[in-house]
């Protein structure tokens, strides 16, 4: 049970941090006309 919970706390983190990766990537590159409110909102 103990090792279940470590590795799904692991993974959602994971899964979190690769989602921030995403948005970002996507606030610089996909819409150049709001990167820097998006820039400016996620730091």
């Amino acid at each position: 049970m103990g090792v279940k919970m470590s590795s799904w706390t692991l993974y959602f983190i994971y899964y979190k941090s690769f989602n921030t990766n995403i948005n970002r990537f996507a606030g610089v590159f996909v819409s150049p006309d709001g990167s820097m409110e998006r820039k400016a909102c996620l730091l």
